[in-house]
């Protein structure tokens, strides 16, 4: 899955919210190319969390 650069990583929250309607407050590290959003480290390469994923 690529990444971009983005200057505002770290100081956004993770843009991650499951399946149950939870959303993530942990500091935005990696912003995907392909939807844009952005997501902390533990939730970049989930399925359950990145909607990307999901479809692969």
């Amino acid at each position: 899955m690529p990444t971009t650069e983005n200057s505002t990583l770290g100081t956004d929250t993770c843009q991650a919210v499951s399946a149950w309607d939870e959303p993530c407050d942990a500091p935005a590290a990696r912003e995907c190319a392909e939807c844009g959003l952005s997501f902390c480290m533990a939730h970049y390469d989930d399925p359950d969390w990145h909607p990307c994923l999901a479809s692969v």
